[in-house]
């Protein structure tokens, strides 16, 4: 059997080298801890930044989407204006070709209608002249 005495020692040695160790163990872990909460924080630092940048930058992009959203409403009400302008140039076009028609039919009839008016009037005349000279030799028949 061991001594005691050795065996007391080494128990002694074996706490104190085990306690030692939990000191240097301890001190090691709260260096990784010490440095680890000190590189968390320099990332934390940057993830912040980047968020701070990326938050700007989407403010820029939401305001220059808005502006690019009311251009393109803009340009969509004018082109639809265009389009309904074309169409009623066309429905313009199509009338006046209409009217014109109209008016040229009116323009023969008013032809027709003055032609046969002369032709009256001529034969009005004619019938005046035949009168009168009837009404003339009746009268020198008379006389």
């Amino acid at each position: 059997m061991p001594d005691p005495t050795l065996r007391d020692i080494a128990c002694r040695l074996t706490f104190k080298a085990t306690a030692i160790r939990d000191v240097e163990l301890r001190d090691l872990i709260d260096d990784m801890i010490f440095h680890t909460d000190a590189a968390l924080g320099r990332e934390n630092a940057r993830c912040k930044d980047s968020e701070l940048y990326f938050s700007e930058e989407n403010n820029k992009l939401k305001k220059r989407i808005q502006v690019l959203s009311q251009q393109l409403e803009a340009k969509e009400i004018e082109e639809r204006m265009y389009v309904q302008s074309q169409k009623d140039v066309s429905q313009l076009e199509r009338k006046n070709m209409f009217l014109k028609q109209e008016k040229e039919k009116l323009d023969s009839q008013v032809t027709n209608l003055l032609e046969e008016r002369a032709r009256w009037l001529t034969t009005q005349q004619d019938l005046v002249k035949t009168i009168s000279m009837k009404d003339h030799e009746l009268l020198k028949r008379n006389e």
